[in-house]
């Protein structure tokens, strides 16, 4: 019961800052050695001062509606969200079974994925 009252509350809070905000998204084209990347860049065009950053990344799908919706949340509330790509040139799964295979991809082969990530964090603090 008073988890579903706190989130019921945080759901509030992130929607009344939302109203004020003024959110925007840009489009990031970053590289990985030969590969592409295609990243955003979620902020409040209210606040001047310097924000703090936070990396988000997509479910096993690939960059989308889901994880730029957060970007914009985490923007609203006061940070600089960047929606990182980790598959590279905004690569989007078709199915389940090609979702499986991209994310396999990555979870067998840790050091790839960590400069995936090593290099959205630069791309964040290139735009910040």
């Amino acid at each position: 019961m008073k988890r579903t009252a706190l989130v019921g509350i945080l759901a509030m809070i992130i929607n009344a800052q939302m109203a004020f905000a003024e959110i925007t998204e840009k489009r990031v084209e970053y590289k990985l050695d030969s590969v592409s990347l295609i990243g955003f860049i979620y902020s409040d065009t209210t606040k001047t001062e310097n924000l703090p950053g936070v990396l988000v990344f997509s479910d096993w799908m690939g960059v989308g509606p889901f994880a730029k919706e957060r970007g914009k949340q985490l923007a609203a509330l006061g940070y600089r969200a960047f929606v990182a790509d980790i598959y590279g040139n905004g690569l989007r799964a078709k199915n389940q079974e090609e979702a499986a295979q991209l994310a396999t991809k990555y979870k067998s082969d840790r050091p790839l994925m960590r400069k995936r990530a090593e290099s959205a964090l630069q791309a964040l603090l290139a735009n910040a």
